[in-house]
């Protein structure tokens, strides 16, 4: 999931051109991870919640990768 979070949020931030709304969207994203982060934790680990807790895990990997990856090579990019 993260390379696929990379991969769409860098398509998402290069189509859009306000910095204000690229903050919006990286600032959702956060929000999204916060919350699976406490979902995570108040969901026990269980046979029948172990596809919820997959799902949970896998939205965490898109949205922190994705942010990461974004904010790397922005920080490669204003060096140049």
């Amino acid at each position: 999931m993260a390379l696929f979070g990379s991969v769409t949020l860098g398509l998402v931030f290069q189509q859009v051109a306000s910095k204000a709304i690229k903050a919006i969207i990286f600032m959702c994203t956060l929000i999204v991870t916060v919350t699976c982060f406490y979902l995570v934790k108040q969901v026990q680990f269980t046979i029948e919640n172990r596809y919820i807790l997959l799902a949970l895990i896998g939205i965490i990997g898109f949205c922190i990768m994705g942010n990461f990856n974004i904010l790397s090579a922005h920080e490669i990019t204003s060096i140049a």
